[in-house]
């Protein structure tokens, strides 16, 4: 595993300004020749090189014949690897999943609550991870909905929220729609001192935020590749912490869930003593090739080099909305804030419409605009961006 000190906190770091000079990064995403992109808390621009693995990898089915497991395998574990790397874990602690939904609905069914036990989650979270635990109530688990406004750091919300019978915490490492970024490690020691388990949707900060699930003491991690980590849809990974993989019973259970050779299959197996025990049969090979040339373009840049880049461009950009005569939604204390960043004024929703029809593409998220700029993006984006509003 390496290391890596947690960096939360815009700078004018010398070495990541120095990687936004490489042209070849803006060269990897031909889109951004005719708009501006600013949207990646939706979905993220893919690059050459993963589209370029992306076919290979149906070109590659039509020859390799009886080689195209060991393939398959092959190259979704060396994507677990670099998976593991990015968020210092270790290999055996990735499993390849479809989507977060997919992985957080494995950690909420296989947690085994049971009726009296409550999790504690905020109300605005992303849909997604809000069904899952909503789903336990019918066995009587208590999942509570915390208020907190947009904007505003919830952290101590959440923690007061806490009971003796509380099993776990779940919340995004970044909010969808203001995009506060949680301290995780503050929240991950509160757990740990009190045996609550702490689950995080990932999805937003993976792949933009630098993330340390060892330092943050996260239990379970869930997060799909679409949006920062410029992956295919259909694309995610889960993080299981070695020491608590026996706390997860999996619900279900495939040929690769298990230590048997497909050919000599023994109906006693074991299952596998890593988290690859969670696999629920084949995901998409096309997929998983993209996904590793995306996250070797994340780690060829380095994270903290894109985390201190994309802050410093949210920075900029609400310096520039606020000078301009807009409300900023987002939290602007340097410790939370994150790529998204949401804002309000006068006829927001018509300069939503202009901006998307001069091809400046943002979202429009509750009643504000949110921009969402990744290591692709630059300063012009955002002047451009300011001059139609």
């Amino acid at each position: 595993m390496i290391r890596r000190p947690p960096r939360s906190t815009p700078s004018n770091s010398s070495a990541a300004s120095d990687v936004y000079k490489r042209q070849d990064i803006r060269e990897e995403f031909p889109e951004l020749k005719n708009c501006i992109y600013l949207n990646n808390a939706a979905v993220s621009l893919i690059p050459l090189r993963a589209k370029e693995a992306l076919k290979y990898c149906l070109k590659e089915r039509e020859y390799s014949g009886e080689k195209r497991m060991q393939i398959r395998n092959e190259r979704e574990t060396k994507l677990r690897k670099k998976i593991a790397e990015l968020i210092n874990a270790s290999t055996e602690e990735i499993c390849m999943v479809s989507n977060t939904s997919e992985g957080l609905n494995i950690i909420a069914q296989g947690l085994n609550l049971k009726q009296g036990d409550n999790v504690i989650l905020l109300e605005y979270e992303f849909p997604g991870n809000i069904f899952p635990w909503l789903n336990l109530r019918r066995n009587g688990v208590d999942v509570r909905l915390i208020k907190s406004d947009y904007g505003k750091d919830p952290t101590n919300a959440i923690l007061s929220a806490v009971d003796t019978h509380t099993k776990v915490i779940t919340l995004s490492f970044v909010e969808w729609i203001d995009g506060f970024k949680f301290n995780l490690s503050k929240i991950g020691n509160f757990c740990s001192e009190r045996n609550i388990i702490f689950v995080v949707d990932a999805i937003q900060g993976t792949g933009v935020m630098n993330l340390d699930v060892k330092s943050s003491k996260v239990s379970f991690l869930s997060s799909g590749g679409y949006k920062w980590l410029l992956s295919p849809t259909g694309t995610g990974f889960i993080y299981v912490n070695k020491n608590l993989l026996p706390l997860i019973e999996p619900k279900y259970l495939s040929y690769l869930s298990v230590d048997s050779n497909i050919e000599n299959f023994d109906a006693e197996s074991k299952l596998k003593a890593d988290a690859s025990r969670f696999r629920l049969g084949s995901i998409s090979d096309t997929g998983i090739s993209a996904m590793e040339k995306s996250i070797d373009l994340i780690l060829e840049t380095g994270i903290e080099n894109i985390q201190t880049y994309v802050l410093n461009l949210t920075e900029y950009a609400a310096k520039r909305l606020k000078k301009k005569g807009y409300t900023i939604i987002s939290n602007l204390n340097p410790e939370n804030m994150s790529g998204i960043l949401s804002f309000d004024g006068k006829n927001i929703k018509d300069k939503y419409e202009e901006l998307i029809n001069k091809n400046i593409i943002v979202s429009f998220r509750k009643k504000w605009i949110r921009i969402s700029p990744h290591f692709y993006n630059n300063k012009e984006d955002i002047d451009k961006l300011i001059e139609v509003l």
